[in-house]
């Protein structure tokens, strides 16, 4: 049974005032002490509410449990004292008081609390929430629940919105959690006077990921593609998967919540087409994306023949990977036409150029093409058709005698081409047409061949004698009928030399026939 305590009020009398004072003075009286409860072990400030309250007042405990300290008489109607209540303390006080030697009417009742029970948490309804939630209301049963208990949960994305005890076994607690919050389980404690719950385990979900795009979304057979992924909830420790066996995902690094990077090394055999690609987390796993394995990319290392003429048609050797049938071949020059393709291996096509006479000079990229993509390109050059000289007017003669050089593929203006006698360049020319040049003997020109160059192309050489023009001193007999013989003299007759004669630089002659004069060819 509770024990009872009484406090006595006592009103001490002003020093040295007579007997007769403290026996008129009326008794204290008590009414109410507020707190009127404590537990064991606490130190708290007490207010005692009553009449008759003189300064001097002394305030005292009949019991050992409760130490009576700091009185304070604030008024004749109020008092105020620290109570200090030992560890064992039990059971409840009546309270009264003496003043001044008189003993007070009044008592008040002060009771010490039953030790209290330190909160224990059953059960949380949920136990878990995800991250980016808010409004989050938790159920929790258990025992020992207060209307002063606090919560704590050890996540600091996790903030505690309210926690109402409904009784000593039922509280709701609200939560938001953050869309950062760790991920995983956190401890959640529930603290009274009376002591700290053990924990509870309430966990942070990551929501399921969700994969919008993968970029890029091919690739070919036998290569390593570096592909970045879009979406969200991706975080560390998150895995990548691909439905196609024959695709190995690695170096998957969670670059932030919407974005993981990763390579997808893609086997030479793996299968053709949409693959699914999915992304992991604790929270789950998305929805699928779709990758495409395309065929292997063709490759080209050489097309032989290398070069071709305008105006012409070329068989031509590619040799590269990945031929297959249905492969195209394209070249950057418009004037070049393709034709005649046939994939005669994996590694070999064979193909016809057909040049335009018109078509661009220079080098030209070649490309092969198939489902898996374009190769590099190689070289192939096209050249101008060479000039040729059938013919000039005169064959010989000193600087600056104009010459007619007749042929085909001069070209339509002299532009950068050149005409050379024996290697010296005629420079700017009269006239130039496709088939006619007139040009002036350069000075310094010695006998040589005369040559035409057009596109850095040079023309077939035709012989030029460069000197002084012959002359023409006797000629005998000056008449006669057809197939008389006439002899010519004079000097430097070596410019009228015929390939297959050879005749002196004083006279031209033929043998006449028997008895008649040389005859001149």
């Amino acid at each position: 049974m509770p024990s009872t305590l009484g406090l006595l009020r006592t009103t001490a009398l002003i020093l040295c005032a007579p007997a007769w004072l403290a026996a008129q003075q009326s008794p204290p009286t008590l009414t109410a002490i507020t707190p009127s409860a404590a537990y064991p072990g606490t130190t708290l400030t007490v207010t005692l509410t009553g009449t008759n309250f003189l300064p001097g007042t002394t305030v005292e405990s009949g019991t050992p449990y409760i130490t009576v300290s700091n009185v304070i008489v604030v008024s004749t109607t109020q008092i105020t004292a620290t109570f200090t209540i030992t560890a064992d303390g039990v059971g409840s006080a009546s309270v009264s008081g003496t003043s001044g030697g008189v003993t007070g009417s009044g008592r008040v009742c002060f009771t010490i609390k039953r030790p209290p029970v330190p909160p224990a948490i059953g059960s949380l309804t949920p136990a878990r929430g995800n991250r980016g939630a808010s409004g989050v209301k938790v159920t929790i049963a258990g025992v020992g629940f207060t209307p002063e208990m606090t919560a704590t949960i050890n996540n600091l994305g996790v903030a505690i919105d309210s926690l109402e005890a409904v009784s000593k076994t039922w509280a709701y607690l609200g939560l938001t959690i953050a869309p950062n919050a760790a991920p995983g389980p956190a401890n959640l404690t529930l603290t009274t006077v009376a002591g700290t719950s053990a924990p509870v385990v309430f966990t942070i979900n990551t929501p399921a990921p969700t994969l919008a795009s993968v970029t890029p979304a091919v690739g070919a057979q036998g290569t390593d593609v570096p592909v970045t992924l879009s979406g969200t909830n991706f975080f560390a420790g998150a895995t990548v998967s691909s439905s196609n066996p024959g695709i190995a995902v690695k170096n998957v690094l969670v670059v932030s919540e919407t974005q993981i990077t990763a390579i997808f090394t893609i086997a030479s055999n793996a299968a053709l087409g949409n693959a699914s690609v999915t992304v992991t987390t604790s929270g789950g796993t998305s929805g699928a994306a779709a990758f495409a394995v395309n065929p292997a990319a063709p490759t080209l290392t050489s097309v032989s023949p290398a070069t071709g003429v305008q105006g012409t048609s070329v068989p031509v050797t590619l040799s590269g990977t990945n031929f297959v049938s249905g492969t195209t071949v394209a070249t950057s020059n418009a004037g070049i036409t393709v034709g005649n393709v046939t994939a005669v291996s994996t590694t070999q096509a064979t193909a016809t150029f057909t040049i335009a006479a018109n078509a661009a000079v220079g080098a030209v990229g070649v490309t092969v093409t198939k489902a898996g993509g374009t190769s590099a390109p190689a070289a192939f050059t096209v050249n101008a058709v060479a000039p040729s000289v059938t013919s000039m007017w005169p064959t010989s003669g000193p600087p600056g005698t104009a010459v007619i050089v007749t042929g085909a593929h001069f070209g339509p203006s002299q532009g950068a081409s050149t005409v050379t006698f024996n290697g010296v360049n005629a420079g700017a020319a009269g006239s130039w047409s496709d088939t006619s040049i007139t040009v002036t003997v350069p000075s310094g020109a010695n006998t040589g061949n005369l040559v035409v160059t057009v596109g850095g192309v040079a023309s077939n050489g035709v012989l030029f004698t460069a000197g002084t023009p012959p002359s023409i001193t006797t000629l005998w007999p000056t008449s006669g009928p057809v197939g008389t013989a006439v002899t010519i003299t004079g000097a430097n007759s070596e410019a009228l030399k015929a390939p297959a004669r050879s005749r002196s630089a004083a006279s031209v002659r033929e043998p006449p026939p028997t008895g008649a004069p040389p005859v001149l060819r």
